[in-house]
């Protein structure tokens, strides 16, 4: 265990990194968060400050030549600032002395702790995109389909769609989204649909996806929420009949997530931090607590753009 002493918890109490749990929990991702992707981690070196913004109208082509013995030709930058300020977040639990006495290996028993509080942290954050992406003043534009892509006898043509929804990114900014991110009951009907099979040669399985739609990730959201402990099925999903498309192709990208951590450790991709509290002679207990310090934030809207309903039609979509 790392035993120096890091007094940044909100009580004020004393906090101990620990090496171990850190080591497993760096390695550790959990499955079907899609929130780092759509909006990838970014380390800052305050809690608040601003990222500075190069405005994407840089990228613009440029004159560079430059005749014997003139100055180079000068060009003007537009920067601007997006504010973040990192939130602290953490959740706990308590290693009772009776568990770690009884558990094959006590710090396995720690390492398997902290992945659930993980779990738990990385599952908290998921509703940020979701709400993101169903806020127009966050997305380039949000659509829906004129025809359900699970729709019996209908026109739908759910590659059409989505080929549509990147064009006009495209279009509008000059880069075209690189990552896709689909809702449950979207990939499900998308990947049945005649047209998406037909387009991708074949039963659209996942390694076809990207190739389809030309992108370099394409990813099934799976976090959920609004069940008991202990449930078995019927999990209300976060991002559901959704599909969303993102630019993240620095140095422009749609959002993302800055982290601020005390220690050079912070695991990837959520900068997850555990600290052991010390030994409780009143509970006979330490307490495990992982945290991080975030926020994340928008940067350029334009780069976005969602489709929402495409289980049942809508009006004024594509």
């Amino acid at each position: 265990m790392n035993n120096d002493i890091k007094k940044f918890d909100a009580t004020g109490r004393d906090l101990w990194p620990d090496s171990q749990i850190q080591e497993e929990l760096s390695k550790y991702s959990p499955v079907g968060r899609v929130k780092h992707i759509a909006a990838p981690p970014l380390r800052v070196t305050r809690l608040i400050g601003g990222l500075g913004v190069v405005d994407r109208g840089q990228l613009r082509e440029e004159d560079t030549r430059r005749a014997p013995g003139t100055w180079p030709r000068m060009v003007g930058i537009n920067v601007s600032k997006i504010r973040f300020n990192c939130q602290a977040h953490a959740l706990a639990v308590n290693i009772s002395d009776e568990d770690a006495a009884n558990a094959d290996d006590g710090w396995s028993l720690g390492k398997t702790y902290g992945v659930a509080l993980v779990d738990k942290m990385a599952t908290a954050a998921e509703p940020w995109l979701r709400n993101a992406v169903n806020s127009s003043t966050n997305v380039n534009t949000g659509v829906t389909v004129a025809s359900a892509w699970n729709g019996t006898g209908t026109t739908s043509n759910p590659v059409a769609n989505i080929r549509t929804a990147l064009e006009h990114v495209q279009d509008t900014t000059g880069q075209k989204p690189n990552i896709i991110i689909a809702g449950r009951t979207a990939d499900r009907i998308l990947r049945a649909h005649s047209y998406t099979n037909f387009a991708s040669g074949g039963y659209a399985t996942g390694d076809r996806m990207p190739k389809l739609f030309d992108v370099s990730t394409y990813v099934v959201a799976g976090a959920f929420t609004d069940v008991a402990e202990g449930f078995s099925g019927n999990p209300s999903f976060l991002i559901d009949d959704q599909i969303i498309m993102v630019v993240q192709a620095p140095p422009t990208r749609w959002a993302a997530t800055v982290y601020w951590s005390p220690t050079p450790e912070a695991s990837q991709p959520g900068q997850w931090i555990p600290y052991l509290h010390p030994h409780d002679p009143l509970t006979k207990s330490r307490m495990l607590e992982v945290c991080d310090w975030s926020d994340t934030v928008v940067i350029d809207p334009m780069l976005a753009v969602t489709i929402s309903g495409v289980g049942s039609s809508q009006s004024g979509g594509i």
